[in-house]
């Protein structure tokens, strides 16, 4: 019966429990929907969030260009105030160079996608910004792009971060290639790792020839190679130093360098090899060769004169003897150098002028010359011709040079001749002054002979004998009363002989009048006396022939120099030369001693009868001297 129940009542039981089980599932059906809607708003929050505050730009776009989606970074990233009114835009107004976004478009076919393209865009404002793009083309069922996921960043710093690195990494190369030094870095086993312009441009070699192979070998002359490897063995204890050496040019001649050497390490402070400076001194080695070859001259030049020479810094201390200077004084230069006269020498040797003579170079910048006595240490006096004078040094200082010949034979010899010239000149102006008495003496026989001769003619040409010898009497006489017996002032001389004359023809001197001008002028003895003699013959011509048929007249004399000339002229406003006059055939024997006389000093006469006679006499005169 129960057995039969059971069977009988399973349908129901059956859908009881279908039901129940439906029931359960239900519930439990209710219960993860209910955590799958609180799943999926947390997403949504969740999303949210991401699109809110994420720093990237994400959008998506059909082929075309139009906006899908835009979030909130990328609108601010383009200046739009909402990703909805940047939606209402086409990507293709955002490229600056359209043809970019073709060209993406085309790697995505290829690729599928794209990952961190450089693009510049155009922001709302018109102003561009750098971004960098990743996209991802999703495609249809039919394998059809049918749109572009993407996420975009601003990479606008980092670009200029690069721009700048770029232009610094140009100046750098630039300064490299132009700089007036070799730059060189090599690896441990001196292979050439690289070099710049000028390294190559001062060995003469191109680049594929030297880069990656042994310098050593190529270029370092094999005398210098050991020095070589020395200093690349300091390199790798950390040690930098300068030296110098020589390089082989390509063309087989020497180059010397100095290398300023240091080394280069690896991230983990491992020596890998050695960077250098190269600068090429061939010119200044050669220059300093020059120098030294030049000092060698100078002081085997200084060493061999016969003079003493010094050069004194600004501290009045030694800095150079020469050997003749050393072997006088009995002083080495090991003594001298670096200590003064006064440190070096008694204070009873040094003459008060050596202290002026330096004060004067020192203080005033001048150049003195002078004759000092200075005694030897063998307490000998001794004169010297001192030239000291200043020299200027390229910071400012004034040293000072010093030259000094011994003149202690000379100084005795000019004594003796001085003595000698005196003793000479005081015999010589005897000698003028009896020649000139003597001459006064014949003057006067000459005078009173004259005065016993009845025959005018004869008498006159007494007289005229006696004004000549008075002439030359009146020579002696200047000598004797000048200090010089070479010269005597011919303006003097002049005014002498005019005088004498004067007085001896000019009966009245109220009606014939003589201007003399002359020069003070220093005239020698050999020409002083000829030209006596012309001016006096002139003279006593104008005064005895020139007024003889008139009561009043005027003689007008002038004596001067122009240039190298001297230029005599005397004129007279009498009666003038006779009719057809020739100085060459005048029977007159003082105008014929004129025309001898100015031969004799290898002058010019020349004369003319207009208004009076005129005679002007020029003779060259290259040994006068103004008496300034």
């Amino acid at each position: 019966m129960n057995s039969s129940f059971f069977i009988r009542e399973l349908p129901i039981i059956l859908s009881i429990a279908v039901l129940l089980a439906t029931l359960i599932l239900y519930l439990l059906y209710l219960r993860k929907r209910k955590q799958n809607q609180r799943l999926l708003e947390s997403n949504r929050d969740l999303l949210r969030s991401i699109n809110k505050n994420i720093s990237e730009g994400l959008y998506r776009t059909t082929p075309s260009g139009q906006f899908l989606y835009v979030n909130n970074a990328l609108a601010r990233l383009t200046g739009f105030s909402s990703p909805e009114e940047m939606m209402k835009t086409n990507v293709k107004d955002l490229y600056v160079q359209p043809e970019k976004r073709k060209q993406l478009q085309q790697l995505i076919a290829e690729r599928g996608h794209i990952e961190n393209e450089d693009v510049e865009f155009y922001k709302k404002d018109g102003t561009t910004v750098w971004v960098m793009v990743s996209t991802t083309g999703v495609r249809d069922s039919m394998g059809n792009i049918e749109f572009y996921d993407g996420v975009i960043n601003d990479i606008s710093q980092r670009k200029e971060v690069v721009e700048k690195l770029l232009e610094s990494e140009e100046r750098y190369r630039t300064l490299i290639e132009t700089m007036s030094e070799g730059l060189v870095c090599v690896n441990n086993e001196d292979h050439l790792q690289f070099a710049n312009h000028r390294f190559y441009k001062m060995l003469g070699y191109t680049e594929p020839e030297l880069a990656g192979k042994p310098l050593m070998d190529i270029i370092v002359n094999p005398e210098d190679r050991e020095l070589v490897k020395g200093k690349n063995k300091l390199r790798t204890q950390l040690v930098s130093d300068s030296y110098e050496l020589r390089f082989i040019h390509k063309s087989g001649r020497q180059v010397w360098v100095k290398i300023s050497g240091h080394h280069l390490l690896d991230k983990a402070g491992k020596v890998i090899g050695s960077i250098g400076t190269i600068t090429d001194i061939s010119s200044l080695k050669e220059a300093y060769d020059e120098l030294k070859s030049s000092e060698e001259k100078f002081l085997a030049f200084m060493n061999n004169i016969p003079s003493l020479s010094w050069i004194k810094d600004d501290n009045g201390r030694f800095i150079f003897l020469n050997k003749k200077y050393c072997d006088t004084f009995k002083v080495t230069e090991q003594e001298a150098i670096g200590k003064t006269v006064q440190q070096i020498f008694p204070s009873n040797v040094l003459s008060p002028s050596l202290i002026e003579g330096d004060r004067k170079v020192y203080e005033e910048g001048l150049k003195v010359e002078l004759v000092e006595r200075n005694d030897t240490p063998d307490y000998s006096g001794h004169y010297w011709l001192v030239s000291r004078f200043p020299i200027p040094t390229k910071d400012g200082k004034r040293y000072l040079g010093g030259i000094a010949f011994e003149v202690t034979a000379m100084i005795e010899t000019q004594e003796k001749l001085e003595q000698s010239l005196t003793e000479k000149n005081v015999l010589l102006r005897e000698i003028h002054h009896r020649v000139k008495n003597n001459l006064q003496i014949i003057t006067s026989l000459l005078h009173l002979q004259a005065r016993q001769i009845k025959d005018e003619g004869l008498s006159q040409f007494f007289t005229e004998s006696q004004n000549r010898i008075r002439t030359m009497a009146l020579i002696h006489e200047k000598l004797y009363q000048s200090s010089d017996l070479a010269y005597i002032d011919f303006g003097d001389y002049a005014r002498g002989i005019c005088n004498h004359l004067y007085k001896s023809y000019i009966i009245d001197p109220s009606k014939i009048k003589l201007n003399l001008q002359a020069e003070n002028m220093k005239v020698d003895i050999e020409h002083a006396v000829p030209l006596g003699l012309i001016l006096t013959e002139l003279v006593a011509n104008s005064v005895k022939y020139a007024f003889r048929d008139r009561m009043e007249g005027h003689i007008n004399i002038s004596v001067r120099y122009d240039g190298e000339w001297l230029v005599m002229v005397v004129h007279d406003d009498g009666v003038g030369l006779p009719l057809g006059f020739n100085l060459s055939e005048s029977k007159s024997l003082g105008l014929q001693l004129v025309a001898s006389l100015v031969e004799q000093v290898r002058g010019d006469i020349e004369y003319e009868s207009k208004n009076g006679t005129k005679f002007i006499i020029v003779v060259p005169q290259k040994l006068q001297h103004r008496n300034d």
